[in-house]
């Protein structure tokens, strides 16, 4: 054999250069069938990452707008709710005023001998007048 060749000292040498060459195809063999393997996986794998990354990203943007639309609803929903109170406010004031009126016309009394209906005609008239004059 090839080894009785070599001097006996360095035999060990040669032996270890072997192991050594035999270990490198080895490593350099199942770097290239892993990278075969793994490397259409990987690419696979980083589109899918993009697709996702671009489906978050549109759907983030998305709940923004809605969320800024909530806001917005929320803001004019103050809004009228606050023309809503004042509105209230004015009718109220409005309707004392004509509970006042009411009552003073409930409180007077007829004239003995009067006619009903034609005072009460001439009430209204009167105060349909004022009213009028107010508008």
């Amino acid at each position: 054999m090839l080894t009785k060749l070599i001097p006996a000292q360095y035999r060990w040498l040669a032996w270890l250069a072997l192991a050594a060459i035999i270990a490198a195809a080895g490593a350099w063999g199942g770097h290239k069938a892993t990278a075969a393997y793994y490397k259409p996986k990987v690419a696979k794998a980083e589109a899918r990452a993009a697709e996702f990354e671009s489906a978050y990203n549109s759907l983030a943007l998305a709940s923004q707008h809605q969320n800024e639309a909530i806001n917005q609803l929320q803001a004019d929903a103050k809004a009228r709710e606050k023309r809503a109170a004042q509105a209230v406010a004015q009718a109220r004031a409005e309707a004392a005023t004509s509970r006042d009126q009411a009552t003073a016309i409930m409180g007077l009394k007829l004239p003995a001998g009067a006619d009903e209906c034609r005072e009460a005609r001439e009430a209204f008239d009167e105060e349909l007048r004022q009213e009028r004059g107010k508008r």
